[in-house]
C-alpha cells in the first residue's frame, strides 16, 4: 500500500521489476540476490567483473555506458547510483523529471569492510529479498571473521604501503579507512595507521 508521505517524498513501489545501475558495486549483489533478469542498464561495462553481467553485455541485453536517455528508454523503475555530497543537483533533477527514482547508495562512506557489505540489505529491500540478503550477509560476515581470525596474535606484521596515482599526486587512504582495515585484518600494518581519517587524500 502507498504510505502517507509528504508530496515531495520519493516513493518507490516494490518489488522493482526493472532497474538500472550507475555504480558497478551492486553488480555482484544483483547476481547473488537473483535479480539480474530485472537489470536493464549498467553505467559502465568496463567496470564490471561479474561474468553473468558481462554475458548480458555480450548478448546485447544490457546497454553499454548507459546515459539518462537509455535508462528512460529501457523503462527503469529505479536507478541506483553512488552518492557523493557534491553531486550536481541537475543530475538528480533529470532523473526526477523522467519519473525514474534515483536511489543514492553510500556504502563507500562506511569505515569497515563488513559495514560496506551490509548495504546489500538496503539494496535487497527494493526487491523484497530481505531474507536472502540476511542469509547472504551472515555468510559473508562469518567468512570474513574466520579469515581475519587466522592472524590473531601474530607478532610480526609487515609494513604496507598502498595507493593510486591521482592527477599530479598520489592518493592514500586514511588510517581509519576501509582499505587500511583490510590490511590490518590480513595481518599487516598500514604505514599511516596513526592517521585518524576515514577519507582518501592526496
Amino acid at each position: 500500500p502507498a504510505p502517507a508521505v509528504s508530496p515531495d517524498a520519493i516513493v518507490v513501489p516494490v518489488p522493482i521489476r526493472r532497474f538500472s545501475l550507475g555504480t558497478y558495486r551492486y553488480g555482484r549483489a544483483s547476481q547473488q540476490l537473483g535479480v539480474l533478469d530485472r537489470l536493464v542498464a549498467f553505467a559502465n561495462h568496463a567496470h564490471s567483473t561479474v561474468p553473468e553481467i558481462l554475458d548480458l553485455f555480450n548478448a546485447g541485453v544490457l546497454t553499454r555506458n548507459a546515459d539518462t536517455e537509455a535508462i528512460l528508454n529501457r523503462r527503469a523503475e529505479a536507478h541506483f547510483n553512488w552518492h557523493f555530497a557534491g553531486r550536481l543537483s541537475r543530475t538528480d533533477d533529470t532523473y526526477a523529471r523522467m519519473g525514474v527514482p534515483l536511489v543514492d547508495m553510500a556504502e563507500h562512506l562506511e569505515p569497515t569492510p563488513l559495514a560496506r557489505a551490509e548495504w546489500l540489505k538496503f539494496f535487497a529491500l527494493f526487491f523484497n529479498k530481505e531474507a536472502d540478503a540476511e542469509a547472504l550477509f551472515s555468510s559473508i560476515e562469518g567468512a570474513y571473521q574466520r579469515t581475519a581470525a587466522l592472524v590473531d596474535g601474530v607478532t610480526t606484521r609487515p609494513n604496507v604501503l598502498v595507493g593510486t596515482p591521482a592527477r599530479d599526486g598520489w592518493q592514500i587512504a586514511g588510517g581509519r579507512n576501509v582499505h587500511s582495515q583490510f590490511i590490518v585484518d590480513a595481518g599487516g600494518r598500514y604505514l599511516w595507521d596513526d592517521n585518524t581519517s576515514t577519507e582518501h587524500a592526496r
